[in-house]
């Protein structure tokens, strides 16, 4: 039996309205995956039959990402 790697990811949101007279607002969006760039390791390789991949880690998940955008309401 064969035991992977832990998994940790923490993602941020931040969301700011402004208003526009009375009836637009505008909103601000700031959304961050894995916001401390944690690093995950994929799990290792089980195939017996394969000496050269088995119980070694080849590869790993996604980085931090960051995505903005602007909504506008009405």
């Amino acid at each position: 039996m064969l035991e992977g790697p832990g998994y940790h990811n923490i993602d941020l949101g931040l969301y700011r309205d402004f208003r526009m007279g009375q009836r637009y607002t505008m909103q601000f969006r700031t959304e961050i995956t894995n916001v401390f760039n944690l690093v995950n390791y994929s799990n290792p390789g089980a195939n017996l039959n394969s000496s050269a991949t088995f119980g070694t880690i080849r590869s790993a998940s996604d980085m931090r990402q960051v995505q903005l955008g602007i909504r506008l309401g009405f």
